[in-house]
């Protein structure tokens, strides 16, 4: 088994390991036909997570969201470039993309947002959700899978 093989199986026993038997239905679904399907990087989530966790503490104090100032000062935040450009310092976020969405696909979101007449195919079948109600995986699924046709995902593991 060459290096790449050995460090990819280590990312996706990362993934399984820490969110496998703890998770909701909803985010073993996520993590599997997500995370685990487009090899994203699971300490770079995690660093995008950290970062997320630290904007919503200070946005939104009784959320749920803990931030460890503490951790901060001995390891500091080292999220992906494009969360931590338009993701991590503003609390920007389009009603009803979960937080997973911004966490492990910063790069797709943005290109959403910069690329809106691209998806006027798709707005019929996004305005079909009320605010606050559940976006399908499907859409997601979609949404990522256009992108990669052209742009190769920010967060996915690469050795280095």
């Amino acid at each position: 088994m060459g290096l790449f093989s050995t460090l990819f199986n280590r990312n996706k026993r990362q993934w399984m390991i820490q969110w496998g038997e703890e998770s909701s239905a909803y985010m073993k679904r996520v993590i599997d036909g997500f995370f685990i399907k487009d090899n994203i990087d699971f300490e770079l989530y995690m660093e995008n997570n950290r970062a997320n966790n630290k904007l919503m503490s200070l946005w939104r104090p009784h959320s749920g969201y803990e931030h460890d100032s503490d951790l901060e000062s001995i390891i500091p935040i080292r999220p992906s470039p494009t969360f931590k450009k338009y993701f991590s310092e503003e609390d920007f976020r389009a009603p009803g993309n979960p937080d997973w969405f911004y966490i492990g696909y910063p790069d797709v979101v943005k290109w959403i947002q910069k690329n809106i007449n691209h998806f006027s195919h798709w707005e019929k079948r996004f305005e079909q959700y009320e605010f606050g109600e559940s976006i399908p995986l499907a859409f997601f699924r979609e949404v990522i899978d256009e992108y990669k046709k052209n742009h190769q995902l920010e967060c996915k593991f690469k050795t280095q």
